[in-house]
């Protein structure tokens, strides 16, 4: 976890003691129509909402996928309009006239049937 000076400012603008908690819900289930060989990487279509200050909102964007030991991870950045979700960042400073930003996602699961594999630096 990051305790950057931006911290307090990032806190501050996104109001965390009010809206302490994003989300973000699936709508459409993550369908791989293959399972990527170790290390290869495709791109997956994502559809859900995400809620963050307070206001929630249908959102569609791509992650990348790729298996590594036997789970799939995805990472990516998903692209948010702060205006669209009521957030207004300060006047001045650094934030001044920021209007959109990236929410970077990783995630990582193990697909039903998929035995795991082991590679060399696993103990």
């Amino acid at each position: 976890m990051c305790h950057c000076v931006h911290d307090s400012k990032y806190r501050q603008f996104l109001e965390t003691d009010k809206y302490p908690n994003s989300v973000f819900e699936l709508t459409v289930p993550i369908s791989l129509t293959t399972v990527p060989a170790p290390n290869q990487i495709i791109t997956v279509p994502i559809t859900g909402n995400f809620t963050i200050h307070g206001v929630t909102r249908s959102q569609t964007f791509t992650l990348k996928a790729t298996r590594i030991d036997g789970r799939i991870a995805l990472n990516g950045s998903l692209p948010i309009q702060m205006s669209d979700y009521n957030i207004h960042p300060p006047s001045a400073g650094s934030f001044r006239g920021v209007s959109n930003c990236d929410i970077d996602l990783l995630i990582a699961f193990e697909p039903s049937g998929l035995a795991p594999t082991r590679s060399a630096v696993d103990p």
